[in-house]
């Protein structure tokens, strides 16, 4: 979450989906980013996949409410 410091709302908005795609087997891995593929293992874990995103989701969700 440090990585959102600073951050406009819109692109936090996009870094939270960013976050939520590395862990979802669904996604395709859109970074070369060594330090957020870190969270990819995730996906060999789908049981884990609530704790890899809960987290992300909710901060997604509230950025959003204070854009609107």
């Amino acid at each position: 979450t440090q990585n959102l410091i600073g951050k406009s709302l819109e692109a936090a908005i996009e870094y939270s989906q960013l976050m939520l795609n590395i862990v979802d087997l669904n996604q395709d891995l859109k970074t070369n980013d060594p330090e957020l593929l870190a969270f990819a293992a995730a996906r060999d874990f789908p049981e884990r996949a609530t704790c890899a995103s809960l987290s992300w989701e909710k901060t997604r969700d509230f950025i959003q409410e204070l854009s609107t």
